[in-house]
C-alpha cells in the first residue's frame, strides 16, 4: 500500500497497520514483495540504477 502525502491521514494509516497486525497472508506477501525490491535495489547506489533501468525502459 502506497500513502501520498495529501491523502495521508491516521485512519488510512491505522487500517493498513491493523491488516498487517491480523491478516499473515498479507504480511507474509508485503515481506516477499520488500525482499524482492531489496534483492533489485541491491547494495548502495539504488537510485542511480533504478534512474539507469527507467532510463533503458523509455529508450
Amino acid at each position: 500500500r502506497e500513502f501520498v502525502q495529501d491523502a495521508l491521514d491516521p485512519e488510512s494509516v491505522a487500517r493498513a497497520l491493523d491488516a498487517l497486525l491480523t491478516d499473515t497472508g498479507l504480511r507474509r506477501r508485503t515481506i516477499e514483495d520488500l525482499a524482492e525490491v531489496r534483492s533489485k535495489l541491491g547494495s548502495p547506489g539504488a537510485s542511480a540504477r533504478v534512474a539507469r533501468m527507467a532510463s533503458e525502459l523509455v529508450a
